[in-house]
């Protein structure tokens, strides 16, 4: 295993911190130093070490939106109403449709984790006026049970 590839590493995914680095492979910082000045890596530590940039790198290629585009056709009419609002918010077309789509979008998404929630949180019943009291003892609004 390369050093200047681990430390190149560590240094992009972890801002160089050779204590989290030692604490994931199970040594001492100044174990870890010795592997960057002049002791070779164990190959327990290689092993350690691989999977986790392999882990570092799989985030970030996760991470890593691609574009996406999507075309849409507009009537003159609406494409111009389209651009006499955006110019209104002093904005391109463009970027005032992918803003109103995106708060469409989230807006039905709140919308409807609203709804679900709701439909998953039991109703109360409905209580009668009048307290109801089942089997024999019978608490007042002291706590006090009668016949105590």
């Amino acid at each position: 295993m390369n050093k200047e590839i681990v430390i190149k590493w560590l240094e992009e995914f972890h801002r160089g911190d050779r204590q989290w680095l030692a604490d994931q492979c199970g040594k001492s910082i100044n174990t870890v130093y010795t592997w960057f000045s002049h002791r070779p890596i164990p190959k327990d530590a290689q092993v350690v070490i691989g999977r986790l940039m392999h882990a570092d790198e799989e985030k970030a290629r996760i991470e890593t939106v691609l574009p996406q585009n999507l075309v849409l056709e507009f009537s003159r009419e609406d494409f111009n109403a389209i651009c006499d609002r955006a110019i209104h918010e002093r904005m391109r077309p463009n970027e005032w449709a992918e803003q109103q789509l995106r708060q469409l979008a989230y807006e039905d998404l709140d919308s409807l984790a609203q709804e679900l929630r709701a439909a998953e949180d039991p109703q109360p019943y409905n209580q009668p006026d009048s307290p109801q009291t089942f089997g024999t003892r019978h608490e007042d609004r002291e706590g006090k049970v009668d016949g105590e």
